[in-house]
């Protein structure tokens, strides 16, 4: 079993002809709105390529979550130990020029109500590897890992 503690977002990605400069108000080719977060598309990533995986982390109470959620649901993902948090569901504006260069935004909302505590013992014991990106707060990823240490689990940061 994988065990992903990261981030869940809902991501908008503008395609532009060009990136608007300072002051610059630039009309999108096209809008996409999809899942997305670093933690949701690594755990989205190894479940497709036939891990077992369960994500850890928060979304909020509001209509992104879904979203946020669904790619992962459909992939098999065990979403048991995503929270509903207070803030909202994170998000990230990315914009794409037609280079395929990127920048991107993000407001990390209920990503950074994400606990440790999350994960029971039990649960952290079952997984063969702990998964963290750090979109989460610094702190929660320590004490997971110092946990996982001690458990004897394998972690990729």
């Amino acid at each position: 079993m994988i065990t992903c503690f990261g981030s869940l977002n809902a991501d908008f990605i503008y395609e532009l002809d060009h990136m608007p400069a300072v002051g610059q108000t630039v009309r999108s080719r096209r809008l996409r709105i999809e899942a997305g977060g670093k933690g949701a598309n690594q755990a989205l990533a190894a479940a497709l390529d036939g891990a077992a995986v369960a994500m850890v982390g928060a979304v909020g109470c509001d209509p992104l979550a879904e979203l946020a959620l669904s790619a992962l649901r459909a992939a098999g993902v065990d979403v048991g130990s995503v929270v509903a948090g207070d803030a909202p569901t994170g998000t990230a504006s990315i914009y794409v020029d037609a280079d395929g260069d990127n920048e991107t935004v993000i407001a990390a909302g209920a990503n950074d109500e994400a606990s440790a505590g999350q994960l029971d013992d039990a649960a952290l014991a079952a997984t063969t590897i702990l998964l963290l990106q750090l979109e989460t707060p610094v702190s929660e990823a320590e004490r997971l890992l110092a946990r996982a240490k001690v458990a004897g689990v394998r972690t990729l940061c």
